[in-house]
């Protein structure tokens, strides 16, 4: 549906006109943008994230196991969420 960042900024906006004011407000655009431009052109630093994102799926994934002997879809839902939650206290440190 969307082909990168500035497509999904754009249909926000158009959508929730009320966001514009606030999204043009803040340099979250321009950061993201940045990101997303140095992980396109940058091997090793996709290689980076895709790591550390795989990584904090499959440390929930074992933690998530050794509670339970199998993984339904509801688990897969969680621990994902979890992962991400993960990754993105990670991040933010």
């Amino acid at each position: 549906m969307f082909e990168n960042i500035n497509q999904v900024a754009i249909h926000f906006i158009r959508c929730y006109p009320l966001l514009k004011l606030r999204f043009m407000k803040t340099k979250f655009s321009k950061a993201v943008q940045t990101v997303t431009n140095e992980i396109k052109n940058d091997a090793e630093l996709k290689e980076s994230y895709k790591a550390n994102i795989a990584m904090a799926f499959k440390d929930e994934y074992a933690r998530r196991r050794l509670e339970k002997n199998y993984v339904n879809s509801t688990d897969v839902h969680e621990i994902a969420n979890k992962a991400a939650e993960n990754f993105l206290d990670l991040w933010c440190k």
